[in-house]
């Protein structure tokens, strides 16, 4: 063991065979105060109940170990900063890992993780997250709590979408999700001032992105090579844009939209987003709701789904899809926008530049309304 220029104590044992940490291990790095803890390619398969007597530890790496869990007691390291635990057997997080509020570097990539607990998001000092190669197939919307979050790594899982609440993150400078099962993102992630790179690469089914990312730096290669599943068409509302007669590509909406309007008999928004509509004026105005809503609608008051392509209008539940063709090379991307009104839809219409694809002349036509 040997202290550092800023005389913090580092023990190293990386290399080393270890296959436990015993009690008298743990006293020896304990009497030492030891504050850097470096085990990398040993034979770990758990670590002790009472790793928490090392609270002097600001990082503990045990990448390239057997560890198939982490003890609860974990979450008492409450001066740790930084946690790397890739390359293991995990499948799992202790919830109390959200006790460690000093966290500004949690590295979980490599593992079979399923799930990320919700207490994730007690971490306010959290800068880093990776957690590649795992198997996630969902990602808390607690995880938006993490204020100070800047990058945020997830290749490799089995995510179909992002939460829309992770927009709110203002730090958040970086976001890849390649080689996931994507089929939509977030509506309002292109709006995010502080997003300086997007990478979405190797995401098959991902046929088109928001409109708020044009222009901004996104990885997008072998996107949109697959249409998306049955299932998910089934479960989700969809748009079947053309760009000749014969070729037709399904468009995935946010998973928030329940109902699709058109310019036909379904041109006016539903008594649901209209309800919408109106609390979120209501709370904006009082500052609170008079009545008490399910989790789920108190969410989409605080988080709408994304705003009209045209009035900026908060979007909730219903909306009036306009689908471009992206004009990227080499790239079937779509750009999707959301209108709150018919009224709206012709409007963007006239005012994007890109080929309007969805939805079609023959629509746009039915009803011609002065455009003020």
């Amino acid at each position: 063991m040997e202290p550092d220029e800023n005389n913090q104590q580092k023990c190293n044992y990386n290399y080393s065979c270890l296959s436990q940490i015993d009690e008298e291990f743990l006293h020896k790095l304990q009497s030492e105060r030891v504050q850097h803890l470096y085990l990398k390619r040993n034979l770990l398969t758990s670590l002790p109940q009472d790793i928490w007597k090392l609270s002097d530890l600001i990082e503990l790496c045990l990448q390239n170990n057997e560890i198939t869990e982490l003890p609860d007691s974990i979450g008492d390291l409450h001066n740790l900063e930084i946690l790397d635990v890739r390359d293991n057997h995990l499948t799992a997080l202790p919830g109390r890992v959200g006790n460690i509020t000093s966290l500004k570097k949690l590295q979980i990539s490599s593992n079979k993780i399923k799930k990320l607990p919700k207490e994730i998001g007690n971490l306010k000092n959290l800068t880093t997250l990776e957690a590649l190669k795992n198997e996630l197939s969902y990602i808390p919307l607690q995880l938006a709590s993490c204020e100070n979050l800047t990058i945020l790594s997830l290749d490799r899982n089995f995510l179909q979408t992002l939460p829309r609440q992770i927009c709110q993150l203002r730090s958040l400078t970086e976001v890849t999700a390649c080689a996931n099962r994507l089929i939509s993102l977030p509506q309002t992630i292109g709006e995010m001032m502080s997003l300086k790179s997007l990478y979405v690469d190797n995401n098959p089914s991902l046929m088109s992105l928001p409109a708020s990312t044009f222009s901004r730096q996104i990885g997008f290669n072998s996107c949109a090579t697959v249409e998306p599943s049955h299932d998910v068409i089934e479960k989700l509302c969809t748009v079947c844009v053309r760009r000749t007669k014969s070729d037709l590509s399904t468009i995935v909406l946010p998973p928030e939209i329940r109902s699709v309007g058109d310019l036909g008999k379904n041109n006016i928004p539903s008594l649901l987003e209209l309800s919408f509509r109106t609390a979120y004026q209501n709370q904006n105005q009082t500052g609170k709701i008079d009545v008490e809503l399910p989790r789920y609608l108190e969410d989409l008051l605080s988080v709408p789904t994304g705003h009209c392509q045209c009035c900026r209008q908060k979007v909730f539940v219903m909306a009036f899809p306009v689908v471009f063709h992206a004009q990227i090379k080499n790239s079937g991307l779509f750009l999707l926008g959301l209108c709150c009104s018919t009224k709206c839809v012709r409007t963007t219409s006239l005012q994007v530049k890109f080929p309007l694809l969805y939805p079609y002349p023959e629509d746009l036509s039915l009803a011609i309304v002065p455009i003020n």
